[in-house]
């Protein structure tokens, strides 16, 4: 598992308006979990106040985890170059 950071490639490439469901915060950074199923790399979001049921809790009590409905497919041309490798 990797937690990363995307760069600003990710969001020119994915625009907000294109792509409303993607969660663009530039004004912080913004951490993903990336896991690689059949040779497709996924970035899946930590996030808080989570209020739909596609989420992997890390912390019920205050609504924070995984947010799966905001997975998106990327490669590692998007990855900032500091990635923390667990």
């Amino acid at each position: 598992m990797k937690y990363i950071y995307l760069n600003e490639k990710f969001y020119n490439d994915f625009p907000k308006d294109l792509y409303p469901e993607l969660e663009i915060k530039k004004e912080r950074p913004y951490v993903q979990i990336v896991i690689e199923i059949n040779n497709v790399m996924f970035a899946l979001p930590l996030r808080s106040n989570i209020s739909h049921q596609y989420v992997y809790y890390s912390d019920k009590d205050n609504k924070c985890g995984i947010d799966y409905s905001k997975a998106v497919v990327i490669n590692e041309e998007y990855f900032e170059d500091s990635i923390i490798e667990i």
